[in-house]
């Protein structure tokens, strides 16, 4: 009797484990959080706008909004990490189970490419593990300052694979991007000149609707 007893009682510690541990996967897409490194550096786009552009761990910087993401549901676990200033999504770069970098690109929540398996660890980090490629967000070097942020073959003992997930106090929105004109066409989210003097149109524009004439019209 005894002997059952105690087999009864591990079974309800170990499930009370278990559903603990998904309460703690739960996370408010409207929040923005951190994503740390077990070293303290943190997630960070450096404010780039560049489709296809990468992903780094730079030191943290108070109220730097390029280092806050909101973690936004696909379903069973998963979620999209997408940067409320950028309005543009972690992507595993589609290169299937590969070790590589893993971009920013326009987010979409349907894409596997950009959903990421959160998993709570015992020590109270995370794994994001992506869900096209099995593989996991990390750093293959020593997590210095700068680095690209990769996909890595799965490790789960690897400090480089695992992350800590901060609530953030700063309230972003891409706004941070905007002029102050309210005219389209000055908006530099939509259109923005370099310091080369080329310009940036965001492929989901319609360049026809941004520019309706020809040179010929003109």
């Amino acid at each position: 009797m005894m002997q059952r007893l105690k087999i009864l009682g591990s079974a309800l510690i170990a499930l009370s484990f278990s559903a603990s541990a998904v309460v703690a996967q739960q996370f408010d897409p409207k929040q923005g959080y951190e994503i740390h490194t077990v070293n303290g550096l943190v997630l960070d786009n450096q404010e780039s706008l560049d489709l296809g552009g990468k992903i780094f761990i730079s030191k943290k910087e108070p109220h730097k909004e390029s280092q806050v993401w909101n973690l936004i549901p696909c379903g069973d676990g998963c979620y999209s990490i997408v940067s409320p200033l950028t309005e543009l999504g972690i992507d595993n770069s589609g290169n299937g189970s590969k070790e590589c970098p893993v971009i920013q690109w326009d987010p979409n929540k349907e894409n596997p490419n950009q959903q990421w398996r959160i998993t709570a660890l015992p020590n109270g980090n995370y794994l994001f593990t992506s869900v096209a490629s099995g593989y996991n967000l990390g750093f293959p070097d020593a997590g210095l300052v700068a680095e690209p942020v990769y996909q890595l073959k799965p490790d789960a003992q690897k400090i480089s694979q695992q992350w800590k997930i901060v609530k953030s106090n700063l309230k972003v929105v891409a706004e941070a991007f905007k002029t102050r004109s309210d005219n389209d066409w000055e908006n530099e989210r939509i259109f923005a000149v370099n310091k080369e003097g080329r310009s940036f149109v965001h492929p989901s524009l319609d360049t026809q609707s941004v520019f309706p004439l020809s040179v010929a019209e003109w």
